[in-house]
């Protein structure tokens, strides 16, 4: 008769240590993943909102740039006018004193 080279409570020891090592790793790698997930999720909500910042801050600055161009704009059309009034001003009195 063959003589088991292991006994049966051995046997059965090894198994259940494999099967809690197996558990064990699917776990731990369970927990890796969803830690993974988490910071990816963190990561990208970190850049939508820095994205919006500069978002809003570009459309800021285009705004005020549109503002200073039409102010610059009224000031020449100001300018302007007053030239073309002055213009009428010196042809008027050349006009008187030809």
């Amino acid at each position: 008769m063959c003589r088991p080279i292991v006994d049966f409570n051995a046997t059965k020891n090894i198994i259940q240590g494999a099967v809690g090592a197996i558990a064990f790793g699917a776990y731990h790698q369970f927990n890796i993943n969803k830690i993974m997930e988490l910071n990816d999720y963190k990561h990208k909500v970190e850049i939508n909102e820095l994205h919006n910042k500069y978002r809003v801050e570009i459309n800021e600055i285009h705004i005020n740039h549109k503002l200073e161009m039409d102010i610059y704009r009224n000031e020449i059309n100001l300018y302007r006018n007053e030239i073309q009034n002055l213009t009428k001003k010196i042809e008027k009195l050349e006009k008187r004193w030809w």
